[in-house]
């Protein structure tokens, strides 16, 4: 999920590139930023609901991420305990 999302964050900014190679206005293009960040910003939390409910009720308590900053660090984390 971490590299989709960085391959997102590039994708919007191939997106400006071209917006502006396109001749947008500014405003044309901090319009289709908006729509894009908007639907980034759904996307990240409609994938934390899908995988929270897809685990067990008695397993729900135990997960250490409620929403996608939480999911971030704790996947950080991870990473980090696996380096060591």
């Amino acid at each position: 999920l971490l590299m989709l999302t960085q391959e997102l964050v590039y994708l919007r900014e191939l997106r400006i590139q071209v917006l502006k190679e396109k001749g947008c206005t500014e405003e044309q293009i901090e319009f289709q930023l908006t729509l894009f960040d908007k639907w980034f910003t759904h996307w990240k939390e409609a994938v934390i609901i899908n995988f929270v409910s897809a685990y067990p009720e008695p397993i729900k308590k135990d997960l250490e991420f409620h929403d996608w900053e939480s999911m971030t660090k704790y996947v950080e984390k991870i990473i980090k305990q696996k380096r060591i």
